[in-house]
């Protein structure tokens, strides 16, 4: 509902007359694989072409089933980061806003084995460089190198799609060269 009012190509289990939009997945094999030590990632153990097949395409898990290509992405972010300044409840309340943005932890995350800082509703707040520059940025990384983020300070949503997996759990170095550049000129 929210993608048809908006414009926006980004789906929780894509509609079936839009799957010839979504690109094939392969893994990056210099990259070396997930360390077992990440149970919440490999269990079951990834295999790339699960996630290349219709039915895992179509099924609505909001968790980590989200299809969409940069465009839509940013923009999501960025009509959030815009709803927060300029107030215009497009997307959400004030107060849907400030519970999105609340700090509910942070620590050191159990799967992830890195110091994140979680909202209430699961958004990563001040995620270093995975954000760009400002401190006051926020969003959530996908799967092997994706990620979409808004940065309030600059009052824009930025995102990066990739379908070259990065198999590992470390930032992916290709966002962070491209946002260190963008950082730089803009």
């Amino acid at each position: 509902m929210l993608s048809k009012k908006l414009g926006l190509d980004f789906f929780i289990g894509i509609p079936k007359e839009k799957i010839s939009n979504i690109a094939f997945l392969y893994e990056d094999k210099i990259e070396q694989k997930t360390s077992s030590e990440f149970n919440a990632f490999n269990n079951p153990e990834h295999e790339i072409n699960f996630y290349n097949k219709k039915d895992w395409q179509t099924a609505e898990v909001p968790s980590m089933n989200g299809h969409g290509n940069a465009r839509s992405i940013a923009k999501i972010y960025d009509i959030f980061v815009n709803d927060l300044v300029l107030k215009k409840n497009i997307l959400l309340s004030k107060t849907s806003i400030k519970k999105c943005l609340t700090e509910s932890a942070s620590r050191i995350d159990g799967s992830l084995k890195l110091p994140i800082r979680w909202s209430d509703v699961g958004l990563i707040l001040r995620g270093g460089w995975l954000f760009g520059k400002n401190k006051e940025s926020f969003g959530h990384n996908g799967w092997g190198g994706s990620l979409g983020f808004a940065d309030p300070v600059l009052r824009i949503g930025i995102s990066y799609t990739t379908n070259k997996i990065n198999p590992t759990m470390k930032s992916d170095q290709r966002i962070i060269s491209l946002l260190k550049k963008f950082y730089e000129i803009f």
